[in-house]
């Protein structure tokens, strides 16, 4: 009988979240972030070990994206293990936010840089305005990128991969963000974006924020647990107490 109620109540946790959490990631606390080397890839093995992760698969191209927040900023890895025909200059990647507790949360930011360059930019959409502008870069901000090499953790055969050091200062701290990415693999000319149906015809078409994916942090404070776990715990602890006052109430 505990087992059937306990299954009862996995599926119950689960089922509903399948469409609900598909454009859905969640991003956790990391106490290393202030010890990262930002040169555009893994400088150590270990370097983004305690971070969040997502891999994803775009045309048989793998992708790892790594996230992590830390004091006043939000930090990314777009680790583009299917991209191994390099272009300097060409290859390129953007992160985008929005955030749902900011004073203005139709405001969107996207955070740019280009394989082999010190090239980075911000760009602005505000409410009721088609095109985003290029803003000054706060302090703090990084967005590099550059060829992988043996300490990557995915392949040691070099592919593209990109960093970025985004202050909360400018995207308002918040537990939910609007979150969206785009990267370009020119030797393909394609430009592969998550959320995954989001399919503009260039790298610089970016959708509107409503058809982004959230980036939530669950508990307000970015934890690594998953909620699901925590019903699961939960529920199994109610129900052993359940039948130990059985048990007690018989005797």
């Amino acid at each position: 009988m505990i087992l059937k109620i306990l299954l009862i109540v996995f599926l119950l946790s689960i089922i509903p979240l399948q469409g609900a959490m598909a454009q859905e990631i969640w991003i956790t606390l990391s106490d290393t972030m202030e010890n990262v080397i930002f040169d555009g890839k893994w400088t150590h093995r270990t370097e983004w070990k305690r971070t969040s992760l997502n891999s994803m698969v775009f045309d048989n191209l793998s992708l790892h994206l790594r996230h992590a927040h830390q004091g006043d900023f939000i930090y990314f890895l777009i680790d583009f293990e299917g991209d191994k025909n390099l272009e300097n200059g060409k290859d390129k990647a953007m992160i985008c936010l929005n955030s749902k507790e900011n004073p203005n949360p139709d405001e969107q930011f996207c955070f740019t840089t280009t394989l082999g360059t010190n090239s980075s930019s911000i760009i602005k959409r505000t409410t009721n305005s088609e095109n985003f502008v290029e803003i000054e870069k706060p302090d703090g901000f990084i967005a590099i990128s550059s060829a992988s090499d043996r300490n990557d953790r995915y392949s040691k055969i070099p592919h593209s991969t990109y960093e970025f050091k985004i202050p909360t200062e400018v995207v308002g701290r918040s537990s939910e963000y609007g979150f969206y990415f785009a990267v370009h693999e020119a030797n393909s000319s394609k430009t592969f974006t998550f959320p995954s149906q989001v399919e503009p015809t260039t790298f610089d078409v970016i959708p509107d924020s409503n058809s982004w994916a959230k980036l939530v942090s669950p508990d307000k404070s970015l934890p690594e647990f998953n909620w699901v776990i925590v019903v699961i715990i939960s529920s199994f602890t109610f129900v052993i107490f359940l039948s130990r006052s059985r048990i007690i109430t018989r005797y």
